[in-house]
């Protein structure tokens, strides 16, 4: 590994960007991901663990049709909504807003779902166009981009930020998966990731956290498994900023991966992706439901959100560890010679030091690239080694708790009816607190010669400003649906065609629809399109929008089949350990469970929490 070690920053930041896509900016790239660019630009998926981009080792989509042919009916699509159905004589809805509305909203999906223009783009151009065409005002129109709940993302997305630059991130990994739990056990290993994943990312980027513990497990697999030489090459492939189908490199000294490996690598996937469901900025779908529920007078908060997704996380969490195992069983993960001797299960800090033995000595496929050079240059403390915690990680660690403590410390006093719990709540609201938590990592040093701040700003401006912006006009656009009628009027026909009538036939239909949908469409696009018709259909008939939304929101994170539905899948079948029809099978069967599970989970604490009732009052709290 000595070799693809000395690869120069040029490569060291690629590989950075490939590995810290936040899930909807990998989505964003799905259309690249689909298309070899050795096959005039034909949509391929590659088949088995062949090398992937030639004619005789994939399977195609769609052969006889170029992509280019497929965006350029999209494109007409788009302009039949901008530039025909807006000016049609006869009258297609109840209101000209809502015909030139509607017009708008076919526009605005096809170019989601067929990467026409970047997804933040054209979350962008949603406010604009509403303005043109005369649907709102321009006030009404742009004031969701700067909503409260934004400011919520800047603070997270900053104290995200500081985690990484100082190695918090990879020094929780490391004590969460190196425990006495684990002690030599391979399902342990396994359940243990999944659990870190899972916990981490509650509050960091999904997409991060797979890129962190990745290299843990896959440093636990046996040298057998994984020859020097593709050793080298999958590293390589690994840290090229191309598609992830570039991997013909990688797997040219292995037609098939171990079973154990694979499913490690999809275990963690999973989990990192369910983990976000569990608090309210976890993603990105979790508030864009309680946003549009809160304009119809259900406020959720912070705690009351934990009730319903940390169940919904622990109990998906033991659902994959238990399919995943049935389906790749973890035996032989602690083999760690290749004379067949048991060894302890190798983590984060002895892949470090296998890296500093020499060339000789035999390492794990992502040990070198995805530790301390992984990080950015400027990482100012010594997270992969045993030394204690710099100042950078102490500031990062106090930021986040006063985050997590005011986040917490109001609902829990109402709940424990404290005297003086409304005014605190109202002077400490949920992006408040985010911004005032984050600000001290801008101005408290980090210790270093440089007396640079625990977070300096160019560092901080890095944040991911395309997801502010697609849930500003995801906002947008489901209260334009609200105050034009559009959405109670697509609610009403919908109730027609297929004849739903009860609260919990709803919350079934979208809840399973949308652990398909989410498949092919970015789940924050999902809940953007989603929601505004799910609450026009409860609207039409009387009953209440909290279970269904907060089904689409949980659904909307579930996709588990296709390395294009979410950053950690596409981290995973980088690796070249995830055949992609295995990962087809395996997600199959964990998107059935999960909608399952989260019909069950919905219709048992909904009617205890009284969420299935509608609300009398303008704004209702959940717990009165």
């Amino acid at each position: 590994m000595s070799d693809v070690c000395a690869h120069d920053d040029d490569n060291m930041q690629a590989m950075v960007e490939v590995c810290e896509y936040h899930e909807d900016t990998v989505r964003e790239r799905r259309s690249t991901l689909l298309r070899s660019p050795d096959n005039d630009g034909e949509l391929i998926v590659p088949f088995d663990n062949e090398p992937a981009g030639s004619a005789t080792s994939t399977k195609k989509m769609c052969p006889n049709i170029p992509f280019a042919y497929i965006q350029a009916a999209a494109t007409v699509v788009v302009g039949f909504g901008l530039f025909v159905i807006p000016f049609v004589p006869v009258d297609l809805m109840n209101t000209k807003a809502e015909q030139r509305l509607i017009g708008i909203l076919l526009a605005v999906v096809t170019s989601w779902l067929f990467s026409l223009a970047p997804i933040p783009l054209t979350a962008l151009m949603v406010g604009p166009l509403c303005v043109v065409y005369g649907v709102t005002t321009a006030e009404e129109a742009f004031r969701y981009y700067a909503d409260p709940l934004l400011f919520l993302f800047y603070g997270a997305f900053f104290i995200a930020a500081a985690m990484s630059r100082h190695g918090l991130d990879s020094r929780l990994a490391r004590r969460l998966t190196e425990n006495q739990f684990v002690n030599d056990i391979p399902w342990r290993l396994r359940l243990c990731s999944m659990v870190c994943g899972a916990f981490m990312s509650m509050w960091i980027s999904n997409t991060a956290t797979t890129a962190i513990l990745l290299p843990i497990i896959m440093g636990t697999f046996s040298n057998r498994e994984h020859p020097r030489s593709d050793t080298i090459s999958r590293a390589e492939a690994i840290m090229s900023p191309r598609s992830a189908f570039d991997l013909s490199q990688a797997t040219r000294h292995q037609s098939r991966p171990p079973a154990h490996a694979t499913g490690s690598i999809l275990a963690v996937a999973y989990s990192c992706s369910v983990g976000g469901l569990g608090t309210l900025i976890g993603t990105p779908p979790n508030l864009i439901a309680t946003r549009l529920l809160a304009a119809e007078g259900y406020k959720i908060d912070f705690v009351a959100w934990l009730q319903v997704g940390l169940p919904c996380t622990v109990g998906l969490v033991l659902l994959i560890f238990v399919i995943v195992c049935w389906m790749h069983p973890a035996d032989g993960q602690d083999v760690d010679a290749a004379d067949g001797v048991r060894r302890p299960v190798r983590g984060f800090s002895a892949m470090t030091r296998s890296t500093q033995r020499g060339a000789d000595e035999p390492s794990s496929p992502m040990s070198c690239p995805l530790q301390s050079d992984f990080a950015p240059s400027d990482r100012t403390s010594d997270a992969h080694g045993e030394s204690g915690w710099s100042r950078g990680e102490l500031v990062t660690a106090l930021s986040f708790s006063l985050a997590v403590t005011g986040w917490t410390l109001p609902p829990f006093l109402k709940l424990c009816n404290v005297d003086g719990h409304e005014e605190l709540a109202a002077a400490l609201p949920v992006s408040v607190v985010a911004m005032l938590a984050s600000s001290i990592l801008f101005v408290v040093p980090d210790g270093t010669h440089q007396h640079n701040p625990v977070l300096p700003w160019s560092e901080g401006q890095k944040i991911d400003w395309g997801l502010i912006m697609l849930f500003g006009g995801g906002i947008s656009l489901g209260m334009a649906m609200k105050t034009t009628g559009l959405a109670l009027t697509l609610g009403r026909g919908f109730v027609k065609a297929t004849g739903v009538t009860g609260l919990w036939t709803v919350t079934g239909v979208f809840t399973v629809f949308t652990c398909f949908f989410t498949e092919i469409c970015s789940n924050t696009a999902s809940t953007n399109i989603l929601i505004p018709l799910v609450i026009g259909i409860c609207s039409e008939l009387n009953i209440s929008p909290v279970p269904p939304c907060v089904g689409v929101a949980l659904a909307a994170s579930c996709a588990f089949m296709m390395p294009i539905a979410t950053g950690p899948n596409a981290i995973a079948f980088k690796t070249a350990l995830v055949p992609l029809p295995v990962m087809v099978k395996t997600g199959l069967v964990v998107n059935v469970a999960a909608s399952i599970y989260l019909l069950a989970l919905l219709r048992g604490l909904m009617p205890a929490y009284g969420w299935d009732e509608l609300a009398t009052n303008t704004t209702r709290e959940i717990f009165d």
